[in-house]
């Protein structure tokens, strides 16, 4: 019984984690970008006993990613092609396949939303739409982004319907798929920006305060609210993203992760094995707080509260894999 006991709850971790049925063999937390060997590795393991694999064997070095949480597949662009994305699909197989995005512009960011069929292109002068990912990538005719002073950052809803642009000049946009940037607001200092999870607001940190500011009915009636500042101790502000409908997660210019409540505004310091630069969903639950390299890779497990973690880092230097 004991032994049918444990079985179990190995099948229950691979089933929540992603077993890999064809390539690793075992559970795979997800994805991330290696930025020393311009690959993706996979995060071999569970939260708590965890490994960096080997990078996806590509026939390229890449430049700029966006890997799906949901789903088997990811963007990329070739680091010394065109600059024109291509999809990977198949990151578990062992044998990903690449396709052409079609009518894709070159974007210097993406973003694919939670649900993995829908996915923005930008660069500082047009914003893109691709749906039908990753089966059959429909890309939107790019819209200009006239007025638009660079983007800084941009942030899709879990429908991939609507997208948010951040100005380097603090200046806040909303997009929706076919239309013309719309102006909603202005953060100084403004270098990250979240949807709120089931609501039509969206949160906006400022690297230049530390404010954390919530946009409250951005298809309506905009109501702005600071819902942390320098006051809870966040002087400066690199990274947010909203974890529920309730509390917001915040990198602040230390390093440093904060959990703040969005109606009081109290934080919750999370003690980390090192400094966060970034917060990234990398599976349902779990967030990735640094680049992949030569540190402990952080990792925040909302599955078990705010649970942080760390993978080991990996001792092989850079050409270990480079094309």
């Amino acid at each position: 019984m004991r032994k049918g006991i444990i079985l179990l709850a190995i099948c229950a971790a691979s089933a929540v984690w992603g077993a890999d049925t064809a390539g690793i063999g075992g559970p795979v937390s997800g994805y991330v970008v290696d930025g020393r060997f311009r690959a993706l590795r996979p995060i071999n393991g569970i939260p708590g006993a965890a490994r960096l694999g080997d990078p996806i064997d590509l026939p390229f070095a890449i430049g700029n990613a966006a890997i799906a949480t949901s789903q088997d597949y990811a963007i990329v662009t070739r680091g010394n092609g065109d600059g024109r994305p291509s999809l990977v699909v198949g990151l578990r197989s062992g044998a990903p396949q690449l396709r052409p995005v079609d009518r894709a512009i070159v974007p210097s960011g993406m973003l694919i939303g939670d649900s993995g069929a829908v996915a923005i292109l930008y660069s500082d002068t047009q914003l893109q739409f691709v749906s039908g990912l990753p089966a059959a990538p429909d890309a939107s005719d790019p819209v200009g982004l006239d007025g638009v002073n660079g983007v800084a950052a941009a942030a899709l809803d879990a429908t991939g319907a609507n997208a948010l642009l951040v100005s380097r000049d603090g200046n806040i946009y909303r997009a929706a798929r076919g239309a013309s940037p719309v102006w909603v607001a202005r953060v100084p200092g403004a270098v990250s920006a979240s949807f709120v999870p089931g609501s039509d607001d969206a949160a906006v940190a400022s690297a230049d305060s530390g404010d954390v500011v919530l946009l409250h009915g951005l298809s309506g009636s905009l109501t702005i609210r600071t819902v942390a500042g320098a006051a809870n101790g966040l002087t400066s502000a690199r990274s947010v993203r909203a974890i529920n409908g309730s509390e917001l997660a915040v990198v602040d210019g230390q390093g440093r992760l904060g959990v703040v409540a969005v109606e009081t505004g109290s934080v919750e310091w999370v003690g980390l094995a090192g400094a966060a630069d970034r917060i990234e969903t990398l599976a349902r639950g779990l967030l990735v707080l640094n680049q992949a390299g030569s540190r402990p890779l952080l990792l925040l497990d909302l599955n078990q509260g705010h649970a942080p973690y760390f993978v080991p880092p990996d001792d092989r230097g850079e050409g270990h894999h480079r094309k």
